[in-house]
C-alpha cells in the first residue's frame, strides 16, 4: 500500500512555488515508507498525503492581507542568500517563516541595511517599518542563520513576477 500512497506525493507537475510546499512531504513520505511494514505507518502515510494537500491548497489561497508570496527561500549553509539581480518590480511588505537574526542588504547603489522584526515588517536602524521596493537590477540578499525558512510577501509589478528558490 506505501508505494500507491507515494506516488501521491510526486511534485515535479507543479509550479516551483506549490513544489516548494510539497517537496518537505514527499521527502517525509520517504522517509516513513522505509520503516516497519504495518497499518500506523500506512495511517501516517494517509495523514500525512492529507496535510500536504491542506498545504498546497493554502498556498494557493490568497492571505487575508491581499500580498503575494513573491519568493521562497532557505538560507544556506554559509548564513548570506545573496540574490542575482532583481528582474522583477517588487515592493516587499513583509517577511515570514524563520526570522530571529535574518536581516535584509543591498550589495549595490546604497548600502541600506534593514533589519526585519518580529513581527516580520522590514524597518531601518531606527526602528520605522517600512516597504521595500525591489526594482529591476538590484541585487540584495538575506543574512540570517544556516537552513532558516523566510518567504517574501509583497506585491509585483509584473505579472508572472513570483518565483520560489530553496
Amino acid at each position: 500500500m506505501a508505494d500507491d500512497i507515494l506516488q501521491l506525493f510526486a511534485y515535479d507537475h507543479l509550479p516551483a512555488h506549490l513544489q516548494a510546499q510539497s517537496k518537505p512531504f514527499h521527502d517525509l513520505a520517504a522517509r516513513l515508507a522505509t520503516g516497519p511494514n504495518n497499518f500506523m505507518r500506512d495511517h501516517a502515510l494517509l495523514k500525512l498525503l492529507e496535510a500536504k494537500d491542506c498545504a498546497v491548497r493554502a498556498a494557493l489561497i490568497p492571505d487575508a492581507d491581499g500580498l503575494d508570496t513573491l519568493l521562497c527561500i532557505v538560507i544556506p549553509e554559509s548564513g548570506v542568500y545573496q540574490a542575482d539581480k532583481s528582474i522583477y518590480d517588487w515592493t516587499i511588505h513583509r517577511v515570514t517563516g524563520d526570522l530571529a537574526g535574518v536581516h535584509w542588504s543591498f550589495f549595490t547603489g546604497s548600502k541600506v541595511g534593514l533589519r526585519v522584526n518580529t513581527a516580520g515588517y522590514l524597518e531601518t536602524q531606527e526602528h520605522r517599518q517600512m516597504p521595500c521596493f525591489m526594482g529591476s537590477g538590484i541585487q540584495w540578499g538575506l543574512t540570517g542563520p544556516p537552513g532558516a525558512r523566510v518567504t517574501l510577501r509583497g506585491t509585483s509589478a509584473d505579472p508572472g513576477g513570483v518565483l520560489s528558490i530553496t
